[in-house]
């Protein structure tokens, strides 16, 4: 996936027989300019399971410039 323009991997659990509850949602994003990786792990639980366009996002809204003074 891309987000934010940059490279991102998403991973998640869906219910299932092979349900993996506790794993969540996790975001890993690289930043090519900056060399800097980030990670993302959702607790709450409704984000858990296939609900990962919530994070995603979260995560893309962690790049947007901002206007403050």
């Amino acid at each position: 996936r891309i987000i934010a323009g940059r490279p991102a991997i998403i991973t998640y659990s869906l219910p299932g027989p092979a349900y993996d509850a506790p794993r969540g949602v996790q975001v890993w994003i690289y930043d090519p300019a900056t060399g800097a990786q980030y990670f993302l792990l959702s607790i709450i639980k409704s984000l858990w399971g296939g609900n990962f366009e919530t994070l995603e996002a979260i995560a893309a809204s962690l790049f947007e410039s901002s206007n403050a003074p």
